[in-house]
């Protein structure tokens, strides 16, 4: 029995081959007899998908597992919104490097049945946090995966 119960979808708007593998996602996950969980904005892009759908940063709290459409960038981007719960995040490569988004789209349902079946491993990575001050005033608070970059 998978310890993933409930699992969230976050998709790259306008990014291409992103619709199909959420729809490849979807009905694979839906013959898993998996509860889904689409972000508000991954939600429009697959009109008629009847699954639940919520804000992005509540998805850490309400599944066990977070799959992410797009490349590295939608990774990171997810990261951002999703860290406080420190939930396993996956990511499905649509974009060109796939250095954190390692799944291959053609892989979608071999991968994802070895994560359900428990097997696979935990690659932690540590949250950098960033505080921008202004004349002593805080202007920003955030955290990043691996860099910090400032103008």
């Amino acid at each position: 029995m998978s310890q993933f119960k409930k699992i969230g979808l976050i998709g790259r708007p306008g990014h291409a081959g992103v619709v199909d593998s959420l729809h490849r996602l979807l009905t694979f996950l839906k013959s898993r007899d998996v509860d889904i969980i689409l972000d508000d904005g991954t939600g429009k892009l697959v009109p008629d998908h009847g699954q639940q759908v919520a804000s992005r940063e509540s998805l850490s709290r309400l599944c066990d597992l977070v799959v992410v459409v797009g490349g590295d960038g939608s990774m990171l981007n997810a990261a951002q919104s999703i860290a406080s719960e420190n939930v396993p995040v996956i990511g499905i490569n649509r974009g060109r490097l796939g250095f954190l988004t390692d799944v291959l789209p053609e892989e979608i349902e071999l991968r994802l049945s070895q994560v359900l079946a428990g097997e696979y491993s935990v690659e932690s990575r540590s949250l950098l946090q960033l505080e921008l001050l202004q004349d002593g005033e805080r202007r920003h608070l955030g955290c990043a995966l691996n860099d910090v970059v400032l103008h």
